[in-house]
């Protein structure tokens, strides 16, 4: 399977970053209504668009062969970056504290780790500013 095909989806009603298996989108009276199921095989119908945020996998790994998502905060050396993707689909990553920006490929993701996400752990970013 591709790595780059894998989603996670931050839940904005419980506040809590999820595993899936696979979505659907449907439009309904103009709002985006998308039908999931769970990495633990559970479906769930009806879910406003509005509530989630879709990460997508980079297709890397970081040092304890973690897949490395969108929105994960990674720590290389000294340096935290938080990876991200633009609107050309291509990943980049951003360091916290120059605020510069780099092709994701100037990551040694086999070195880095992966520390938290800018979702559940932002207060990981106000530390490091």
């Amino acid at each position: 399977m591709n790595n780059r095909l894998k989603y996670k989806v931050f839940d904005k009603r419980d506040n809590k970053l999820k595993e899936i298996k696979g979505y659907t989108f449907s439009l309904m009276e103009l709002e985006g209504i998308v039908y999931i199921q769970w990495a633990n095989g559970y479906y769930e119908c009806n879910i406003p668009f509005k509530d989630l945020i879709f990460c997508q996998c980079t297709g890397l790994k970081d040092r304890n062969k973690k897949d490395i998502y969108e929105g994960d905060i990674v720590k290389q050396c000294w340096h935290i970056y938080i990876i991200t993707n633009l609107s050309r689909g291509s990943f980049q990553i951003k360091d916290i504290k120059t605020k510069s920006v780099f092709n994701i490929y100037a990551l040694c993701a086999e070195k880095s780790e992966i520390i938290g996400n800018i979702y559940t752990t932002p207060e990981l970013l106000e530390e490091q500013c």
